[in-house]
């Protein structure tokens, strides 16, 4: 419970992004928290956004499309099952989340999510210090070395957290590390981070910051994706899983800043990027995959290769900057402004040959 009060809930639902109801860049639950810190850090790195409240809001977003970041402040708010399920379908499937909430201690399934192994709860706020201390969540874009406490605002004020294996304890309670105190984890490849105190109880100015690190280092490392997968799952390979494609950068011709990632290839085997104007689908003969690309304007001799020198990816992951100036048809032809173009990548597997799933990019 709030210590200045009892928080009128609602069914309050605001909209503030042109990109709601379906995919977007960042969704933000703002649990009734006093001084909307997480907001203003969103705001303050100039992010579209859409805030919603309550949990069940959220629930639906989720549902509704992809998002790539989730900024969940939810101290006066409960999380019911089905909203973590859902929370935890958007990790799973590659998406980023930052959480500040008191009650990891009643939610496993949560702990789980953001690879808390264990915890104790927290009935005063403590200070916050960088453990490790040349991380960018303490750094960049304004160095933070630590948080300290303005006052006691709630009547859980968090959890002092164990990691579970495979995450990171990258700040804590105490000035060095000590099992047991960790403020701060980051989990699941880097994508999420999970902060066991309260925003409110910690001085505005350095929380502030914190978060504005926390959100720029998730984005930094995942930028967000670029255009609409189709063809979607590819068919598995030898892995067990199917590899995947995205493409990370911008849309607009004028940044010329467009990057095809492909990952879950079979490690050693090589492929390349393919490019075509329309979308097709057809299993090639001797293929385990299905070519998800079709050329389909006057002049086009066939589907682009990105075959080339240096062009060439090996898995288990690949990368390609795309060169706006001459996507590899023939003749080769620059990206114009109103086109959609779709990707994929042809590689190697077991002595055959599969597919990536594809992404189709309209350009600006």
């Amino acid at each position: 419970m709030n210590k200045l009060g009892s928080i009128a809930l609602g069914l309050l639902f605001v909209t503030e992004s042109a990109a709601a109801d379906g995919d977007g860049t960042v969704l933000l639950l703002d649990g009734g928290a006093n001084s909307d810190r997480a907001l203003a850090a969103v705001d303050n790195l100039g992010l579209d956004r859409t805030v919603v409240t309550p949990t069940n809001a959220l629930r639906n977003e989720l549902m509704a499309g992809e998002w790539h970041l989730l900024v969940l402040d939810v101290p006066g708010l409960s999380i019911d099952p089905s909203t973590v399920q859902a929370i935890d379908a958007h990790v799973a499937g590659g998406g980023l989340a930052i959480l500040s909430w008191w009650a990891l201690d009643i939610s496993p399934a949560m702990r789980d999510v953001f690879g808390v192994a264990s915890l104790t709860d927290m009935f005063n706020p403590m200070q916050v210090h960088a453990w490790d201390t040349g991380h960018p969540i303490f750094l960049t874009p304004t160095p933070v070395p630590n948080v300290p406490i303005l006052g006691d605002f709630w009547a859980d004020n968090g959890d002092r957290l164990v990691a579970a294996a495979g995450a990171t304890e990258l700040g804590g309670f105490t000035p060095s590390t000590t099992n047991g105190e960790a403020a701060i984890i980051l989990a699941n490849d880097s994508r999420t981070i999970v902060n066991g105190f309260l925003y409110d109880d910690m001085q505005h100015a350095e929380v502030v910051a914190l978060i504005e690190n926390q959100i720029t280092f998730l984005l930094q490392a995942y930028p967000p994706t670029v255009g609409t997968r189709y063809c979607t799952p590819a068919v598995p390979n030898s892995t067990g899983s199917p590899a995947t494609i995205r493409a990370v950068g911008s849309c607009f011709v004028a940044n010329a800043d467009l990057t095809l990632i492909a990952e879950q290839l079979p490690p050693g085997e090589f492929g390349y990027f393919l490019v075509g104007s329309n979308q097709g689908s057809v299993q090639p003969p001797g293929s385990q995959g299905v070519l998800c690309l079709a050329c389909g304007f006057t002049g086009c001799s066939g589907i682009g290769r990105y075959n080339q020198g240096g062009m060439i990816v090996q898995g288990p992951n690949g990368s390609l900057a795309i060169d706006f100036a001459s996507l590899p048809l023939s003749p080769p032809v620059p990206i114009q402004v109103g086109e959609t173009w779709n990707f994929q990548l042809w590689y190697r597997n077991l002595g055959s040959n599969n597919f990536t799933d594809a992404v189709s990019v309209t350009f600006q």
